[in-house]
């Protein structure tokens, strides 16, 4: 009888504690909506905004690396990067963003030429094996779920297709101060990742060929979706 009691307890409190991961994630997801929305009319020329630009000229280099032909941007933002890359290079662009407000900046921006869609990063939009390349620019430190948006990223690339993703790096003993203020700063932050953090999650999503590198104040990462 205690055993069957304490296996409802544990059950009651599992699903409580997973109730409570949501909540935090929905929360999480609507702050950063709400923040970005405000900030999409000006976007370029707010500190995010410029600081997004500094990584642009890193991840064209690693985009001239291998040809494509369908490229994906995960919080792709007011679509400026998106812009930049269909003028250099001869391929079908599409983003997404949570954001409304930057998907309409987007629009303005890249008009007909760019498949865009206001949707979750964990949740794509499109159909499995659909892109060659998927890059993602100061957005994943946003992601309550990171492992769940890397796993829709290997689902929509192709066999051997890309990963590039850019992110704010900081040293060890900084990255855990600000890992510890994000919470309390409640600005749609989520956590910003060391080299080893992001090559186990990539590799324990499937993914291979993965190399990683810091610049000062950002870090890119290039992986290969095997199928």
């Amino acid at each position: 009888m205690h055993q069957i009691q304490n296996k409802k307890l544990l059950l009651i409190y599992r699903i409580l504690e997973v109730n409570k991961v949501t909540d935090k994630s929905i929360n999480c997801k609507e702050k950063s909506k709400k923040i970005f929305n405000k900030k999409s009319k000006n976007f370029y020329k707010t500190p995010e905004g410029i600081f997004s630009r500094t990584m642009y000229s890193t991840l064209i280099q690693r985009l001239n690396e291998k040809t494509f032909e369908s490229l994906l941007d995960i919080g792709c933002g007011t679509g400026n990067v998106l812009a930049l890359i269909q003028n250099k290079f001869n391929a079908q662009v599409s983003g997404i963003d949570l954001s409304e407000g930057m998907i309409e900046k987007s629009k303005e921006i890249l008009g007909r030429n760019a498949d865009l869609k206001i949707g979750d990063s964990e949740n794509l939009p499109w159909i499995d094996d659909t892109f060659d390349v998927i890059i993602c620019n100061a957005s994943f430190h946003h992601y309550p779920n990171p492992v769940a948006v890397l796993k829709e990223m290997r689902r929509v690339l192709k066999d051997d297709g890309r990963v590039i993703i850019a992110d704010p790096w900081m040293p060890n003993f900084i990255r855990f101060f600000v890992n510890l203020i994000f919470p309390i700063i409640n600005n749609g932050d989520v956590k910003m990742y060391s080299g080893d953090e992001m090559s186990k999650m990539l590799a324990n999503c499937g993914f291979t060929a993965i190399n990683f590198k810091h610049l000062v104040y950002f870090f890119i990462v290039t992986a290969t979706a095997k199928k």
